[in-house]
């Protein structure tokens, strides 16, 4: 079943049937071969454990607040 990724765009590495080379910036796609990571063709379907979740912020500590 194809998940749709609004939030994210269609890249190739992204993508269930890539996988990454190591050393190098491109992907092997089990569909098209070696290609670059921002390829994106028909066969792509979003796969949500390669997504690296963004940075949250950082908080003040509470030593820095006063309350009075």
């Amino acid at each position: 079943m194809k998940q749709k990724c609004d939030s994210e765009e269609r890249i190739c590495a992204m993508c269930r049937f890539s996988s990454e080379i190591s050393g190098r910036e491109d992907m092997l796609c089990s569909k098209k071969g070696v290609v670059p990571r921002e390829f994106s063709c028909r066969k792509y379907i979003y796969e949500p454990l390669k997504r690296v979740p963004r940075k949250l912020p950082e908080f003040p500590s509470l030593d820095d607040i006063s309350i009075d």
